[in-house]
């Protein structure tokens, strides 16, 4: 199992960070972390370079989370909310849907009655991305300074113990095998092509609400985009009613996308337009 570690402070000696190299240090048999280390160096969100322009920092954040099996954030607060470089990170990730059913937690390490508006505004946009948030995992742990040794780690007890019960839900959500995670490592195979990528998501959201109830809620999660791949998840939403229901999401999903009426079961082959002819309108 593998955690990407994101510290939301550019400071040096930060106590965000140092919690960070702290679990790292302190990470449990067969969990492997890496801290991603790349903030600062990320442009400002532009979304002209949401697509073929995408910065090369943009791009290699995009591949430590899809490279990921959970996140794990840890940050401070600024002006009553999220520091806007790690908001700047996040508004990154909308377009690449690299968060979309990855499991994440988060440790406050603020002094007591602090950083709440942080934690609320993470919680916020890490739902808004489809992100799953492990709540059992996300710890308030204040940290001072004076407990961060020369090697970078905190020292205190109390945090350590606080970080084992974080790494022990996060380890036990993400490393439970979830059907997410396999349909995502699946159906890639059966999907020979995919005109746009935001098309390549709600397909296999569709994909996936045909498989039965359990994978519909899988699909729910993965169809997260706004506009019209927003109504087909609330269309896959009703297959739970009932295979009747499942079917007419698919041809709804179908219409919306431009996709063949029907679609041949044992290929699951798309429809192979060009992408600038068959995008969805933006509404």
């Amino acid at each position: 199992m593998r955690v990407l570690l994101v510290s939301g402070s550019t400071r040096s000696g930060s106590a965000n960070t140092a919690a960070l190299v702290t679990a790292a240090a302190l990470a449990p048999d067969g969990v492997t972390t890496a801290l991603y280390q790349g903030l600062a160096r990320l442009p400002a969100f532009n979304p002209d370079h949401d697509g073929d322009l995408l910065p090369d920092p943009v791009a290699g954040l995009r591949r430590e989370i899809e490279g990921a099996d959970a996140v794990l954030f840890c940050t401070p607060e600024y002006a009553g909310t999220l520091p806007g470089s790690l908001k700047n990170l996040l508004d990154w990730t909308v377009g690449g849907g690299e968060l979309y059913g990855k499991p994440v937690a988060w440790l406050n390490v603020a002094a007591a009655n602090r950083g709440l508006g942080a934690q609320q505004t993470l919680a916020s946009v890490l739902g808004y991305v489809g992100a799953v948030v492990v709540e059992p995992a996300c710890r308030h742990i204040p940290v001072d300074r004076s407990a961060i040794g020369p090697d970078g780690t905190v020292t205190d007890q109390r945090f350590a113990a606080g970080l084992a019960d974080t790494w022990a839900e996060l380890v036990r959500h993400a490393g439970s095998g979830g059907l997410l995670p396999r349909l995502r490592e699946i159906l890639p195979r059966f999907l020979p092509f995919c005109p746009t990528k935001k098309r390549y998501k709600s397909c296999l959201a569709i994909t996936c609400g045909l498989l039965g109830p359990i994978a519909c809620s899988a699909a729910h999660q993965t169809s997260s985009y706004r506009c019209t791949a927003l109504r087909a998840r609330l269309a896959i939403t009703r297959g739970l009613l009932g295979p009747i229901a499942c079917s007419a999401a698919l041809s709804y999903a179908c219409r919306a996308y431009r996709l063949p009426s029907t679609l041949p079961a044992k290929t699951l082959s798309w429809y192979t337009a060009s992408p600038e002819s068959t995008a969805p309108p933006v509404r």
